[in-house]
């Protein structure tokens, strides 16, 4: 009963403020005051009034603090909308200073407009009055978030603002009271507070406030770790005094190679060197003359290489790297913070050659990042740190075999799939027979067997590019991978395996998901139908289909090894559902019911081959593969290559021909010219001849097959023959007629039969 009334009160309130509000047109403007007893101080009454200066600014966010508090959401939204067009930092500073003088916590206000519960629709179905109240939570929760939106826009214009900052510093340096105060405010702008206090320090002028900036720098903590390392640059001792004395007293791990390197540096005044072993007594550790800062560097950059060290981005989007020049003291560049990591590892390993420059694994992990960096640049977004500088690849070249080597290395054991597969096509530009050993390009050979499928491809291309003369690990997976690229595509080949009476509904479901799909009822079946496919993307296997086995035969049949596994468990608890949470080539699903798995399975087939690294390829990519592919292969079969013995490939050859993408059935006749085989030149001429083989494709091959012929001489029996001089006299279509004729030609055909085809043609 109580709450109706109260309804009925806020009811009564709304019109009784809608009739004084039109009688503030003739009433004078105390009287419409005294009416309106409960109307919070500083509300405007125009409803419509636009805030143009700050004292009109303030008391629409009073109007909209005032109906927010007291529930009233919808006129608060009202008054919310006419604050979205303000300044960001003057809307700011104006509920700063609406709160200050309620005594309220403006980001906790906020917060809980943000995320008041809204009533279910079906809970005020019926009640106007609930319905109502359900539509003004669900304004109020929308305008708080947009407000909150440009509140904290107003943050960051002037958390970066020199001005403000400096006079922040000058207020905390008015006693203990102000520099309490107002410590906060400068930590909120954090590394970019350091150079204005580095600034103060540089300054005679700003003597007065030194021993305050002295003081901040220890209590910014973390936050000012970043630009004063790059301030242990500067050539202004007594500055740089100050600098090394508060890194000392943060005390981060970060800071030892850069104070090392002054304790230890020749050309360092002897204060600094010094202040510097001071500092280092301060981090624990006491003898100085044991420690190798180029070392120490490296050991910095590895931290920052996999994201753990303790100087971290300065923000979720953009990070800041600094730089010291002597005119402008610290500047800095703004980059996208998935990248920082990477940019100060760079940096680091740039210190660690300049104090060891015979440092291979420092020129390895130098290359490994400026390839991450580049992998991990967001779409769209541009490194102002290397503007105008060559890529990674020209970098990755002109190190050499050795270091791409050392950095491949880490790439594999990282599992990190875009730095590696960046790497291996480096690689493939430079490695060949001279810079090609057993140890050297060991990195290469586990490339081999690397989980995903275009890392795979590339260590294949590059160590066919060598033209190797001399057997090595993994020699026997080279052109299998050859053979598999070239009949690369975008569709899936998936081996499924089930009990047999579910092996069925398996395959169905698979194929419903738009799968080519091999099934059988046990591990051994599917190995040995494994073979029908070209390669295998994923094996899908119900838990109850002993899938120990099938692992086992993953890692020792080649053409299944590094194919991911998609375990359907019977529970959440299944060890195969633990298992996959480390082990990037298993993923796991409850099994779903019968009439649900195929839409299960369209969700968790590209889940499981993104877990594995080898998400699917573009129509382009499998292209571009299946080209290359063809090129190599032809390569070896020219070259007879002594080490990849091209045998395996044939059968995946031949099936190519039979490939819907005219350029990869075109190749793959390339590769079969070159193939000292009678079902080799036999698969052409059968291709050749096959009226639905499209018109330019047969043209090829008939060209391939006057390759084959001029190499390896006539193989074909005589009911192709026959077929091809049908072709020759009949063949409607000139080009094909023309390319039959070569074909004919190459083959050396008896007399008999020459004569025939002369004289077929004779009007006499």
């Amino acid at each position: 009963m109580r709450f109706r009334f109260r309804l009925l009160d806020i009811l009564a309130y709304r019109k009784i403020s809608e009739a004084v509000m039109r009688l503030s047109r003739i009433v004078p403007l105390l009287i419409v005051v005294s009416c309106l007893t409960f109307a919070p101080l500083g509300v405007a009454l125009a409803d419509d009034a636009t805030p143009t200066t700050q004292s009109s600014l303030v008391d629409q966010v009073d109007t909209f603090w005032h109906y927010g508090k007291i529930a009233r959401y919808d006129l608060a939204a009202d008054a919310a909308s006419k604050l979205l067009s303000a300044d960001p930092r003057a809307l700011l500073e104006a509920f700063e200073a609406v709160t200050a003088r309620r005594g309220d916590n403006m980001d906790q206000w906020l917060l809980r407009w943000r995320t008041m519960p809204v009533p279910s629709e079906a809970s005020v179905k019926g009640d106007s009055l609930a319905a109502a109240r359900r539509d003004a939570i669900q304004k109020m929760r929308a305008a708080a978030d947009k407000l909150s939106g440009r509140i904290n826009l107003g943050y960051a214009t002037r958390r970066g603002d020199p001005d403000f900052i400096r006079n922040t510093i000058i207020a905390m340096s008015q006693g203990s009271r102000g520099y309490d105060n107002n410590l906060p405010r400068l930590a909120n702008s954090g590394e970019l507070a350091v150079k204005v206090l580095v600034d103060i320090l540089r300054s005679a002028d700003d003597r007065p406030y030194h021993a305050t900036a002295r003081r901040a720098l220890r209590d910014l903590g973390r936050k000012a770790i970043n630009p004063l390392l790059a301030a242990t640059e500067m050539k202004d001792n007594d500055t740089l005094l100050d600098v090394i004395s508060a890194l000392g007293d943060i005390g981060y791990e970060p800071c030892v190679p850069y104070l090392a390197r002054l304790a230890t540096s020749p050309a360092a005044p002897q204060g600094v060197r010094v202040a510097a072993r001071r500092a280092l007594v301060h981090l624990g550790i006491t003898d100085t003359a044991a420690l190798d800062p180029a070392q120490q560097f490296f050991d910095l950059a590895e931290k920052f290489y996999y994201n753990k060290s303790s100087v971290t981005p300065s923000g979720d989007a953009t990070a800041y790297v600094w730089y010291w020049t002597d005119n402008m003291g610290l500047t800095k560049l703004d980059v996208p913070t998935p990248i920082f990591g990477d940019v100060m590892t760079m940096r680091c390993a740039e210190y660690a050659l300049k104090l060891n420059p015979s440092s291979a694994a420092a020129v390895a992990l130098w290359l490994a990042a400026n390839t991450k960096r580049e992998a991990e640049l967001p779409e769209g977004s541009s490194d102002p740190t290397h503007a105008g500088l060559p890529d990674a690849h020209y970098y990755n070249v002109s190190a050499g075999v050795k270091y791409l080597n050392d950095a491949l290395t880490r790439a594999l054991q990282d599992r990190n799939t875009p730095v590696a597969f960046r790497l291996t096509a480096s690689l493939q530009d430079i490695i060949g027979q001279s810079n090609m050993s057993a140890g050297g390009s060991e990195p290469l050979f586990k490339a081999l067997y690397y989980p995903n499928r275009q890392v795979r491809y590339q260590a294949a291309f590059a160590l066919a590019e060598s033209l190797p003369t001399r057997s090595f690990s993994g020699s026997d997976r080279v052109v299998p991978l050859l053979a598999s690229a070239l009949s690369q595509s975008t569709t899936l080949n998936v081996l499924a395996v089930a009990p047999a009476d579910q092996v069925a509904a398996l395959r169905q479901a698979a194929e419903t998901a738009g799968c080519t799909v091999v099934a059988a009822g046990d591990p051994t079946q599917a190995a040995n139908a494994a073979m029908a496919l070209p390669y295998v993307d994923l094996i899908i296997i119900f838990e109850d289909s002993d899938v120990g086995r099938m692992v086992a035969l993953q890692q020792t049949t080649t053409h299944l090894q590094s194919a991911p596994l998609l375990v359907l468990t019977r529970s959440d608890a299944s060890p195969y559902a633990v298992r996959s949470a480390t082990d990037p080539l298993m993923s796991a699903v409850l099994m779903p019911p019968g009439q649900n798995l195929a839409a299960t399975l369209k969700i968790e087939i590209p889940r499981a081959l993104e877990h594995a690294g080898t998400p699917l390829m573009t129509e382009q990519q499998a292209a571009d593969y299946a080209r290359r592919a063809a090129r190599l292969l032809s390569d070896l079969a020219i070259s007879r290559n002594p080490v990849l013995d091209l045998a395996p490939a044939q059968s995946r050859v031949l099936a190519a021909l039979n490939d819907g993408r005219p350029e990869i059935a075109q190749a793959a006749g390339n590769v079969l010219a070159m193939l000292d085989s009678q079902p080799a030149q036999t698969g052409l001429a059968t291709k050749a001849l096959d009226a639905q083989t499209a018109a330019p494709v047969r043209v090829s091959l008939f060209k391939s097959l006057v390759v084959s012929a001029k190499f390896f001489g006539n193989r074909l029996g005589p009911d192709k023959i026959a077929q091809i001089e049908q072709t020759v006299a009949g063949e409607k279509d000139p080009a094909i007629r023309s390319a039959a004729a070569e074909a004919r030609g190459a083959l050396n055909l008896p007399a008999d039969q020459a004569r025939a085809l002369i004289l077929a043609q004779s009007k006499m």
